[in-house]
């Protein structure tokens, strides 16, 4: 394929549709009934995996191509939504302690009004920390993980003020990104910052017990965007490297943040970890797919980045490419419950964060991606 060729996503303007999937789980089988456009068949709006165990089940419904909803989500919806929080007091708590430090780095650059634009998102490394804690009795407390959790949203924000400024990126959250307010050099300082009040947090917590661990995510991340930016723009990758970038990008912090609520439990805290890896890396898919497909007004945020900047991912390409990638982010949630089989209530905690935290915030921005993951009674 010609270069100029690469970086052409087809997009596609057809009215969006309804879907309304039933199915019926036992333990021994299953049976799906399925009401479809009249164009597409049960197998093209339907795809999804069984998952059992001793002491519970899970059924994940993936719709890869129908969308969700008969209208666009208007903007103030979008901005306004936030995971389904009744879990935990983990969310509020790190919300209030990244708003303090963020008043410390605003004092240092007196003058300089930065909080609203670095405050917390979605928090949905939080919030998995939160659905995991409330599952594991032998899970660090508050005092442990509300530090962590504000650290790993500190240097989420950090990542935010850099990667705007390398892709000139100027909308996000609906708002100015940071640099287009403090220029480029001012943001790339403040991510600096952010990562020192992060390592600053970490650091307090046990003695410093988790802070190497956090430094090596860090380095994870900030290696396979170094590569991303200076080995792979302009090339087209194959499958394999934009899967481990993908992991490697957005993985280590949600890996961290579950790895911290196995305690000192170390199969389920390495189980756990790799739960997260698998999390972030369907995360960091959707939103390569999101950068292609998706709506600036509903987003909240420049789009079509990774094609102009050169940047190749696994959604860029023709209809079939965006297939695979959801077909990928399908199969790394199924992934997610796997690899967490032998500590069931930790895999019934995945579960509820993959359908009530991380699947409606994907079908709001993309609209094309239904992954319901319904705790079945056995």
């Amino acid at each position: 394929m010609a270069e100029n060729h690469e970086y052409m996503p087809l997009r596609s303007d057809a009215p969006k549709r309804s879907c309304h999937p039933g199915c019926h789980v036992s333990r021994i089988g299953f049976h799906a009934d399925v009401t479809t456009p009249s164009d597409r068949s049960a197998k093209d709006a339907l795809i999804w995996g069984f998952d059992g165990g001793d002491e519970g089940s899970c059924l994940l419904i993936f719709s890869m191509h129908t969308p969700l909803v008969d209208e666009p989500m208007q903007e103030a919806q979008m901005n306004d939504y936030r995971p389904e929080d009744n879990s935990g007091e983990i969310p509020p708590r790190v919300r209030r302690l990244v708003e303090n430090r963020l008043e410390v780095i605003e004092s240092v650059v007196y003058g300089t009004a930065v909080k609203a634009a670095l405050m917390p998102g979605k928090m949905l490394r939080t919030r998995l920390a939160d659905r995991l804690a409330a599952a594991n009795p032998s899970c660090p407390d508050l005092a442990v993980l509300v530090p962590v959790c504000a650290g790993i949203e500190l240097v989420h924000a950090a990542s935010l003020c850099h990667d705007d400024v390398i892709d000139n990126s100027w909308i996000r959250r609906s708002l100015p990104t940071v640099w287009r307010n403090t220029g480029c050099n001012g943001a790339i300082l403040l991510g600096d910052l952010l990562i020192s009040e992060a390592l600053d947090l970490i650091g307090s917590v046990e003695k410093g017990a988790y802070l190497r661990a956090f430094i090596g995510k860090i380095r994870e991340v900030c290696q396979a965007e170094a590569e991303a930016e200076l080995r792979w723009r302009g090339r087209r990758a194959d499958e394999a490297t934009c899967l481990r970038l993908a992991r490697y990008k957005t993985g280590p912090l949600f890996a961290f943040a579950a790895s911290v609520c196995g305690g000192h439990r170390q199969p389920l805290s390495g189980a756990l970890e790799e739960a997260g890896y698998y999390i972030g890396t369907a995360y960091q898919l959707a939103d390569d797919l999101i950068d292609v497909t998706g709506n600036e007004r509903t987003v909240g945020k420049t789009l079509g980045l990774d094609r102009s900047q050169r940047k190749y991912t696994l959604a860029q390409g023709s209809g079939q490419d965006r297939r695979r990638t959801r077909e990928r982010i399908r199969e790394l949630c199924l992934s997610t419950l796997t690899c967490l089989k032998a500590h069931p209530h930790a895999r019934r905690a995945a579960g509820r964060f993959i359908a009530r935290d991380l699947q409606p915030l994907l079908s709001l921005r993309e609209g094309h991606l239904d992954i319901v993951c319904e705790e079945q009674s056995t």
